[in-house]
């Protein structure tokens, strides 16, 4: 015994303690154990007062930013209370409630004017790099924003010069140009009395000539209150000039070939009622079918050959080309008739040019149609001269004649599908083509990069023409 506490004094006071905690333990862990149940229950109840009357002011706050939320949707100021009880966040919510109010809501009580300029700053950037013309007028029809496009179509040669719209919305630019002035008057008169109905229009513009699709529709703010109108303006003056071509060339079409189908259906019948029995008559009628036939065959040609053309269809055939064989197989082409009516024709063509690139059979198309119409308007005794020369990029052609000439005022127009000079009495008796030569040389001249002019002086004609080079390095890459 005494060795045992001898030894166990020997041992570390840690040790020690431990070792006496466990017997207190081993002595209240009954007591213990007896009592867990209340100790439970009191831990849960110190949890729930801590606990919820957290969750309840969470719940409040979430109930009072869903009211200020709600009240910026209805476009009215969040409940100052809501906002305090929110602290931080309420001053967020508040400065955010400000923005929208100065920035998307307008003022009831302000000019509408101020209305359409509140996002102008916004739609300018969209507005100006628009293709089509746009205003916008306020409800007294006063101008607040017009961006460049229109201000090209309303001054082509000035566009800055419609800035005097804005300065002074007095000076309406419209009123200036437009043709049909009560058409305009009855637009304005419309945006007035009916400030809500949208509208579509055309109106046409001197000076230079223009027509514009005119859309317009009432311009409302974010509460559907209208503040103004806005008006598109697309510039349909191809469209429009392209449909009246389109008109005048079957219009012309049809007067064209009624002229031959007309001619031979009275020649045959002329034949039916007795000619064929007079062998001299017959013989006469029957050269005239055959003249009618060979007009009516050759404007069928035109037609086609000029709608291929002007479609895209035909592409041109680029090669190298002897240009003398070229000029000279054209020339023989009209000289019987040439010869038959005593013109004289020559070429001059410089002496270092042989090979040229171009489309020979549409080169030799061109040349025949101007040879052909030099010698039909040249009289007896006259002379058709064509003449070829290197330019520093191109080769130039002129076809010149000592024939009657073209008047001053038919100049501009010889190159327009069916136009015929017939002011004078000598070009009525000679004329008898389809009145498509020249528009057809005119098409295949631009396919090959040139261009063709007419010059007169009553005395005679120049018809000049070029055939691009630069085609050669196409070619070549092809």
């Amino acid at each position: 015994m005494e060795q045992a506490q001898a030894s166990n004094s020997k041992l570390p006071l840690g040790l020690n303690l431990a070792v006496a905690a466990i017997l207190i333990a081993g002595c209240w862990l009954p007591l213990l154990a007896a009592f867990l149940p209340f100790w439970v229950a009191g831990g849960v109840i110190v949890l729930l007062a801590i606990n919820i009357p957290q969750y309840l002011r969470q719940q409040r706050m979430m109930h009072q930013l869903q009211q200020s939320l709600k009240a910026m949707r209805q476009h009215r100021e969040p409940d100052a209370a809501d906002l305090a009880a929110l602290n931080g966040v309420g001053a967020q919510i508040q400065e955010l409630s400000r923005y929208i109010q100065q920035r998307v809501v307008p003022d009831h009580d302000s000019n509408p004017v101020m209305s359409v300029n509140l996002e102008k700053n916004e739609l300018e950037s969209v507005i100006y790099c628009m293709k089509d013309g746009l205003i916008i007028y306020d409800m007294d029809l006063n101008v607040v924003l017009l961006n460049p496009a229109l201000a090209e179509m309303l001054i082509p040669s000035n566009p800055a010069a419609t800035g005097r719209l804005i300065q002074n919305p007095d000076d309406k630019l419209f009123f200036e140009r437009t043709v049909a002035l009560d058409h305009m008057k009855a637009i304005n008169k419309a945006m007035i009395e009916e400030p809500t109905l949208p509208r579509s229009d055309v109106i046409e513009l001197k000076h230079p000539a223009q027509f514009l699709k005119r859309y317009s529709a009432p311009l409302y703010n974010r509460l559907h209150q209208q503040i103004g109108h806005v008006i598109i303006y697309h510039d349909i003056s191809k469209e429009v000039q392209s449909e009246k071509v389109r008109s005048e060339f079957i219009t012309n079409a049809s007067h064209e070939l009624r002229t031959p189908v007309t001619s031979i259906k009275l020649l045959l019948e002329a034949l039916e009622s007795g000619a064929k029995d007079d062998e001299k008559a017959r013989n006469e009628f029957i050269r005239n079918l055959l003249r009618e036939a060979d007009r009516l065959h050759a404007l069928v040609n035109d037609l086609l050959d000029l709608s291929r053309l002007e479609t895209a269809h035909e592409k041109l055939a680029w090669s190298e080309i002897e240009l003398r064989k070229v000029v000279h197989d054209s020339i023989q082409t009209v000289l019987p008739m040439a010869q038959k009516k005593g013109v004289d024709i020559k070429e001059n063509i410089e002496d270092h040019l042989h090979k040229i690139f171009a489309d020979q059979l549409r080169l030799s198309q061109v040349l025949v149609n101007l040879v052909n119409n030099a010698v039909k308007f040249t009289p007896s005794g006259g002379e058709v001269r064509v003449i070829v020369r290197r330019l520093e990029d191109s080769i130039e052609f002129k076809v010149q004649d000592t024939g009657i000439g073209i008047p001053q005022e038919d100049l501009p127009y010889v190159f327009d599908r069916f136009y015929r000079v017939e002011h004078n009495r000598a070009r009525r008796q000679n004329s008898g083509g389809s009145g498509l030569g020249l528009t057809i040389s005119k098409q295949v001249v631009e396919m090959h990069g040139g261009r063709i002019t007419v010059a007169s002086n009553g005395k005679g004609t120049v018809f000049t023409f070029t055939i691009s080079q630069k085609a050669r390095v196409a070619v070549a890459q092809a």
